[in-house]
């Protein structure tokens, strides 16, 4: 909903390019008893219901419902999954990978591997031998097919391969693709001495400053279409946010304006940046954060309703009312008569005076109002009715948080990777400019090759590195492009160090970005009207594709995504696995269940998990935040927020979600399993390292049992406990009796560990413990305390990675606040131990030992109590059961292994 989720989302899309080389890698599974072709119908059961699947026809169009793209398909400037899987069904990766995500090798004879007790068989276009030497270097041999050919007849070999690794490489390349970040030999030489035109000019900020590498009037021109990019780059935002939330219109996002923001575009931009954190509604008022009615409208002004009481302990106040003097306490939703108001009050030598009036208006059940104008980030106000934010406001706004004229290269790159809607600033501005400011410029001495790239034959190559990474296999895996599509024969010439291009101009490979071509099962036609259209490649390596035409089709809406599949629009979509769309497919289908004879359901797990972090420098007893005492002190909020996980996450998603043990996402090769020897339920064991809970208990006996463990871990941790009373009185120094939970839930407790938090609430009362539950309409409240080091508790997703690494989230160097940290380790988890794993197991190639080490990595950051996993959820795959024949989807899709894989064997059912 706001910038905060497309920042989750913008790491996952990242991710997706990590693994989007091998989007269009398909495996072959083990040949089945039928084969495909067949004249006679086949029966198969889906959901319970015997389904008659039609002859195979041998062509027919497979459509699939998708988010709109951006129309970059290009295997090297691709940014969202979107465009990326456009690209990836043109595309052939280098290596592919299992259904744990897990490359496979031996690509060329292929490798067996079991997946949930079945084996399959996959292969690819390439084998790969890795060799570690003794000096720590490592060696990546290669070796291609030779059979494998580019949709237009051409023969994919080495030097292709060479031509894509070289385009990654060059100094002025900006896509998505991190490749040249990898420590291959000679790399850091190759690109120095050479720099894009645009960074220079940018570098040197908006006051010109003669120099050989470019004129005033390029300058000039260039931070000119800065400023057209910038206005581009929060239309875009403001577009985005209109067209995802008009449901927020009418709610306090929306302030006093409701649907007129639809038809004013002055209000469309206020409304866009309220939602991204860039303003906001001035003359706020918040009531109660339950919203259960006890606010009404007086007029045009909202007011706190209260009525009787008997009760001296729950009342607030007392006031006369008919000459009769009577305690007031607040009122609820259930209360219908005896309601009040407080219309004034003033001060006396005796206290305050309290006019209280009968209310006969309205009541209002939501959380905040917002009736005042609109304020923007820099502190200027429109009101709304005679001036409104403009988009240059907006983009002046953005400025204004992000540059601060020290280090403008970096400081437009944090911006424009901060705050995108999904296209990057530079891509505005590179595309206004026709990429005029991308031509590289020499500036020193640079390498005429990358010394670690060898062609050591007619199909094979390798790659050495100064030192072993493990996710740089992943990297290696690039999409391979043609050269002579991308590039140009004529300047290829290996002896010569000619790569197919001019280092320093990647224009004829820009200039390809909207048509892909490549050696994936399927030809891109054209886009328009929103429609992608392909057209299967007769030549493809595994195959010719069974259905003749794909067409990706933009879909507005996610319950569109829904509807087509049920109305037979569309046969393939990935809709939000809401209750809504859960219902609806329900109700397609004629047996009420998620697959049958309408639509076929399939759940694969989100490459990611939700969690509730506890912050270790800002909850701890005096000091030392790696303490036992401290580390007692979390486990007592830990032990408490675990036990409510199971009830409140399957009440919240249903059979959407289960909750895991730990600190990682299910999805990863690397998470222990319950199977696995030592594996535990988070936060089961009291102070003294006993179990908690037995397998008889009730689950109001385990709230307790927990709520007695936390209590034993706050004695631990030093805190004063009156055993008369059964509460603490005291808390050590450095602690409180008091700590305040973030959690973004809009306003209104919308998140799936809401109640977690007021179930532990109320139990941490009745110890003489206050959690403040903060609950902000807006969540860059949470994202900002984060950023600031200050927030105790807060609940939040990750987004993972194909590659378990723990670097980023937590090494002790990236803890926020440490010059040159990624301020990514807000847990603020400093221990040396754990960071001596994380880099051991970054080091080797053995994924069974990495486990091994992994598992210690997770068991380290329990025991520090500072993260509690609580979630892992799943995404949904609907595909029509009328059009497609299910029976020849790829079986066992999982988060790696995407239903594409293998789409060279996917049918249609006959239409008659």
């Amino acid at each position: 909903m706001t910038k905060n989720l497309i920042k989750v989302v913008a790491l996952v899309l990242v991710l997706c390019m990590l693994t989007a080389v091998f989007a269009s890698c398909k495996s072959k599974k083990k040949p089945a008893a039928t084969t495909a072709g067949t004249t006679t119908a086949a029966t198969t059961t889906t959901g319970g219901n015997d389904v008659v699947v039609p002859p195979y026809d041998g062509g027919d169009t497979l459509v699939v419902g998708y988010s709109p793209f951006s129309g970059k398909f290009s295997p090297f400037f691709a940014t969202t999954a979107y465009d990326q899987d456009v690209a990836g069904m043109t595309q052939v990766g280098l290596l592919s990978t299992d259904r744990e995500g897990n490359v496979v090798k031996n690509g060329i004879e292929g490798e067996t591997i079991a997946y949930n007790g079945t084996d399959y068989t996959y292969t690819g276009i390439a084998n790969v031998e890795i060799t570690v030497n003794d000096d720590g270097t490592v060696k990546y041999a290669f070796t291609l097919r030779d059979d494998v050919k580019f949709s237009d007849g051409e023969t994919l070999t080495v030097d292709d391969v060479i031509f894509t690794m070289y385009v990654l490489s060059d100094p002025t390349y900006n896509g998505s693709s991190t490749f040249y970040a990898l420590p291959i030999k000679g790399m850091e030489e190759y690109r120095q001495g050479m720099e894009q035109l645009g960074n220079l000019i940018l570098a040197m900020g908006p006051t010109y400053t003669a120099n050989d590498n470019f004129t005033e009037a390029e300058h000039a021109e260039y931070w000119a279409a800065l400023k057209v990019a910038g206005t581009d780059f929060v239309k875009e935002i403001v577009d985005y946010v209109n067209a995802s939330y008009a449901s927020y219109y009418t709610t306090s996002y929306g302030g006093k304006w409701g649907e007129a923001i639809a038809e004013n575009e002055g209000l469309k931009v206020a409304f866009g940046m309220a939602m991204w954190g860039f303003g906001g509604w001035t003359s706020e008022t918040t009531y109660a954060e339950d919203a259960t009615g006890n606010v009404g409208l007086v007029g045009e002004e909202y007011k706190n309703l209260w009525t009787f009481t008997d009760s001296e302990e729950d009342a607030s106040f007392a006031a006369v009312v008919g000459g009769e003097t009577k305690l007031f306490t607040r009122a609820t939703a259930e209360t219908t008569a005896n309601l009040y108001y407080i219309s004034a009050t003033e001060q006396t030598e005796a206290g305050y005076v309290y006019t209280v009036t009968a209310f006969e208006g309205t009541r209002y059940t939501g959380t905040t109002v917002y009736d005042g104008a609109f304020e923007d980030s820099l502190g200027n106000v429109y009101d709304c009715t005679t001036t409104y934010p403009t988009l240059e406001n907006y983009w002046a706004a953005v400025e204004g948080k992000y540059v601060a004229g020290e280090d403008y290269v970096a400081e437009y790159s944090n911006l424009t990777t901060t705050e995108t809607a999904g296209t990057s600033l530079f891509d505005f501005l590179n595309a206004n400019t026709n990429d005029k400011f991308t031509k590289g410029i020499q500036t020193g001495e640079g390498a005429a090759n990358i010394s670690g790239i060898v062609k050591t034959g007619a199909n094979t190559f390798e790659v050495n590195m100064t030192e072993f990474d493990a996710v740089a296999i992943y990297q290696l895996g690039v999409s391979v492009a043609p050269l002579h599509y991308y590039g140009s024969d004529d300047l290829y010439d290996y002896d010569n160090n000619k790569f197919g291009f001019v280092k320093g101009d990647l224009s004829s490979v820009r200039a390809k970005t909207s048509n892909p071509v490549g050696a994936g099962a399927y030809k891109f036609v054209k886009f328009e009207s929103g429609v992608v259209t392909f057209e299967r490649n007769e030549l493809y390596w595994k195959g010719c594709p069974k259905i003749q035409y794909v067409k990706f089709q933009e879909v507005t809406s996610e319950a569109d995504k829904v509807s087509g599949i049920t109305t037979g629009t569309i046969d393939v979509s990935d809709p939000s696995s809401t209750e809504s769309a859960i219902n609806t497919i329900k109700g397609a289908n004629s047996n009420g269940e998620l697959s049958g004879n309408v639509v076929t359901y399939n759940a694969v797990d989100n490459l990611g998990y939700g969690y509730i972090g506890i912050c270790a420098n800002t909850v701890k007893v005096g000091t030392d935040a790696a303490s036992d005492a401290s580390k007692n002190l979390r486990k007592g909020f830990a032990t408490l927020f675990s036990v409510y996980r199971e009830v409140v996450i399957n009440s919240y998603y249903g059979d959407r979600a289960a909750v895991i043990n730990y600190p990682i996402s299910n999805t990863s090769w690397a998470a222990p399993k319950p199977a696995d020897e030592g594996y535990a339920i988070a936060y089961s064991k009291d102070v003294n390292g006993n179990p908690i809970y037995t397998d008889s208990m009730s689950t109001d006996e385990r709230y307790a049992a927990a709520l007695a463990a936390a209590v034993g871990f706050f004695k631990a941790a030093g805190y004063t406990y009156d055993e008369a009373t059964k509460k603490f009185t005291a808390a050590p120094e450095g602690a409180s009796l008091a700590y305040e939970f973030i959690i973004p839930a809009d306003g209104i407790g919308d998140h799936p560990s809401y109640d977690i938090l007021t179930n532990a609430k109320e139990a941490l009362e009745t110890v003489g413990i206050t959690l403040n539950i903060n609950d902000p309409s807006d969540s860059n409240v949470l994202w900002d305390a984060l950023e600031a080091g200050t927030c105790n508790m807060w609940a939040a997703a990750w987004g993972s990675t194909v590659d378990p690494d723990m670097y980023q989230v937590y090494h002790s160097s990236n803890v926020v606040g440490l010059e040159g940290s990624t301020e990514s380790n807000h847990y603020f988890i400093q221990d040396a131990e754990l960071d001596n794993l994380i880099m051991e197991a970054r080091k080797s190639a053995d994924n069974t030992y990495r486990k091994t080490l992994y598992k210690q990595c997770l068991e380290i950051i329990l025991d520090w109590g500072v993260e509690v996993p609580t979630y892992q959820r799943q995404n949904m795959l609907i595909f029509s059961t009328e059009r497609v024949n299910v029976s020849t989807l790829t079986p066992d899709i999982t988060t790696y292994w995407g239903w594409m894989n293998d789409i060279e064997l996917l049918e249609m059912n006959k239409v008659n």
